[in-house]
């Protein structure tokens, strides 16, 4: 299981974390795909403190950039559409929300992100540029940002690999 790539899922601002975990759930047994999760959580949370320290020094200040929306790509349909329908009618959506909430206490840009609904954007977009987006709408969450273009983890390979990867959530 490469953590990195659903790392990136995660950091598609129309997934988020509860819905990755759900992903897992649907693809491994429940109790695994849970215990997937909370890995792939802890993963998250350790790079992210990782990477804040090594940054904290440099304290760069950010142009004061307006918030805009990503420029729109060709749209195709999206194999993920339907699981996401199903995970918000899905009443364990709830419980996964809850596993996953102890210390959404907003302190950091990662827990405030991760807190956030999932953005409703063009969910048939199969193109959504996930690095554009994160350009035009990082002003809260500067540090993401700056993990996002310093660790490049979303490279063409990986999105490419995750389309892959969507396709056979499906199956």
């Amino acid at each position: 299981m490469n953590m990195m790539l659903f790392i990136a899922m995660v950091l598609d601002p129309r997934h988020k974390l509860d819905f990755v975990v759900y992903l897992l759930k649907l693809m491994y047994e429940n109790e695994i795909g849970i215990i997937a999760g909370k890995k792939l959580r802890e993963t998250l949370f350790r790079l992210f403190t990782d990477y804040k320290a090594r940054m904290e020094p440099e304290k760069k200040t950010m142009s004061n950039q307006a918030t805009q929306k990503a420029p729109s790509n060709h749209l195709v349909s999206d194999p993920l559409y339907e699981v996401r329908m199903q995970y918000e009618k899905d009443s364990d959506s709830d419980v996964i929300r809850m596993l996953f909430s102890d210390d959404y206490n907003c302190s950091s840009d990662l827990d405030e992100y991760l807190s956030e609904n999932p953005k409703n954007l063009s969910h048939t977009d199969e193109e959504f540029d996930v690095l554009g987006w994160w350009k035009f709408n990082s002003i809260g969450f500067v540090k993401l940002k700056q993990l996002m273009q310093r660790e490049q983890l979303i490279e063409q390979n990986q999105l490419k690999q995750w389309k892959i990867l969507k396709k056979v959530c499906l199956k």
